[in-house]
């Protein structure tokens, strides 16, 4: 994705997120489109599609060690379909193939994610007050 697609995606971040970052810290808009636009690059962002049609993305980047997913964002009339589900199994085996560790985090209150982070087999590595840290077995 370029700088100006990743600045259109904002909007299914925030309609995803928005109710979680609620709860657990309260929303600040300023602070998350900074935080948006700023801490994450375009180059790690993907578009995800199912029969040609954009039904999401997913941002990630490659450290030494790791294949660290920042966001996994669908469309909401695209979840619930399987599709993060095959789209990290996906990211899975390419940090396989590359000797890296497949990690992510998630708010605490984001019971979703954490059904199915701990579904392929993911494990806490670390937490915080809001926080769990998910990391794959090699």
């Amino acid at each position: 994705m370029d700088q100006e697609d990743v600045r259109s995606t904002f909007v299914f971040y925030k309609q995803g997120m928005m109710p979680i970052i609620s709860e657990a810290i309260g929303w600040d808009e300023d602070f998350q489109q900074e935080r948006y636009q700023n801490r994450l690059h375009s180059d790690w962002f993907y578009w995800l599609t199912q029969n040609g049609q954009r039904c999401g993305y997913v941002c990630y980047k490659y450290t030494d060690t790791h294949l660290h997913v920042h966001l996994l964002i669908l469309f909401p009339e695209y979840q619930r379909k399987g599709i993060g589900r095959k789209v990290l199994i996906r990211l899975s085996e390419e940090a396989y193939r590359k000797n890296k560790v497949l990690s992510l985090s998630a708010f605490k209150n984001n019971l979703p994610a954490i059904a199915l982070y701990q579904s392929l087999g993911l494990q806490i590595l670390s937490e915080d007050d809001l926080f769990y840290d998910f990391t794959s077995v090699m």
